[in-house]
């Protein structure tokens, strides 16, 4: 069996779930561990059986690491992502995809230079549940889609990293944590036309350093196909109210997906029509099965299709019309 031997940069939280995903699979191994505090790299490090560094170039110029997963703060994605690419890697970068659409182009085109993967994995493409709801979709199941609403509501626990909150290294609210309804938005039903985006701070402190910041936010979402949406974010919601619920509504019926609470691994979808409902739930909210598709194109089992640059590019470009608006206060055409 060929083992896929990767190096993660940055050991944060969403490294260690990435790390999860990689430790459950027997052709992939983690050799390296980057990241700017040893003692943090050290920890990650331990837990997959990896060297912990904070020399970046030192990882890029070993010939045995065949591809890194970047799970540094958005604000490096580009710097790192270009680097590593040059290296000749096959990079996985966690999402946003960067702060800015030039950045992104630049990104594509190295790895079009170095003939490598570049993947940026958005969760709900990989997800049983949501991928279902995309197989529905498609097959008609609720007729023409008219009327879609998404929220993500992450309770206050979740959210107190510092450069989350600081909207030069993560983009903001919008950027940062709209995007996963975007993204999913995007794929099930298109280009978007219009956005109109109202963000608000609940005041509540976030770190010793840091109040006031914007912490909801609410965002329309007009889509060429004729669907209107609307979209929510919190990062100071209750824990125990559920974190994900999503519905769409169409000519000949309506999909429901929910979660619990925001602790739950699983997520409940519900196809309703004029006969009556039946349902479907499943473990996992697909942070496995992303890492697991980047290993499959890397290793040439799978084209890479379903969490391919270009989208991750679009949907930053509509949570980046999201933030025009709300500063701007009108609607604002893409």
């Amino acid at each position: 069996m060929s083992i896929t031997r990767i190096a993660m940069i940055g050991a944060g939280r969403i490294a260690h779930v990435h790390a999860d995903a990689y430790l459950a699979m027997p052709d992939v191994a983690v050799v390296a561990v980057v990241d700017t505090d040893i003692e943090r790299a050290g920890l990650l490090g331990q837990r997959v059986g990896a060297a912990a560094v904070t020399d970046l170039a030192e990882v890029l110029a070993r010939d045995d690491i065949e591809a890194v997963d970047i799970c540094t703060p958005t604000v490096f994605h580009e710097e790192i992502t270009v680097a590593a690419l040059k290296a000749g890697k096959h990079v996985c970068c966690q999402k946003p995809f960067s702060l800015d659409l030039d950045s992104c182009d630049r990104m594509i085109a190295a790895a079009k230079d170095a003939q490598r993967v570049l993947i940026v994995p958005y969760m709900s493409r990989h997800a049983p549940m949501t991928a279902k709801v995309k197989e529905l979709l498609d097959a008609g199941a609720i007729g023409r889609p008219v009327n879609a609403h998404y929220h993500m509501l992450c309770p206050k626990t979740v959210a107190l990293t510092r450069w989350f909150h600081d909207e030069a290294m993560s983009g903001g609210i919008l950027v940062d944590t709209l995007t996963h309804g975007v993204d999913m938005f995007n794929w099930y039903f298109g280009e978007a036309r219009r956005v109109s985006a109202f963000v608000t701070s609940s005041g509540e402190p976030k770190t010793q350093d840091i109040m006031e910041k914007d912490d909801n936010v609410a965002m329309v979402v007009e889509y060429a196909s004729g669907v209107v949406a609307t979209m929510r974010v919190s990062w100071t919601a209750t824990p125990t109210f559920p974190m994900v619920l999503m519905d769409i509504l169409g000519t000949k019926g309506a999909l429901k997906l929910d979660s619990p609470s925001s602790a739950a691994s699983y997520h409940r979808l519900v196809h309703y029509t004029e006969e009556g409902s039946h349902g479907w739930e499943s473990n996992g909210r697909g942070h496995y099965e992303k890492q697991r598709y980047f290993i499959d194109v890397v290793q040439g089992k799978v084209p890479l299709t379903l969490s391919n640059p270009y989208d991750a590019r679009e949907a930053l470009k509509v949570t980046l019309a999201g933030w025009q608006s709300a500063r701007q206060g009108q609607v604002v055409t893409i």
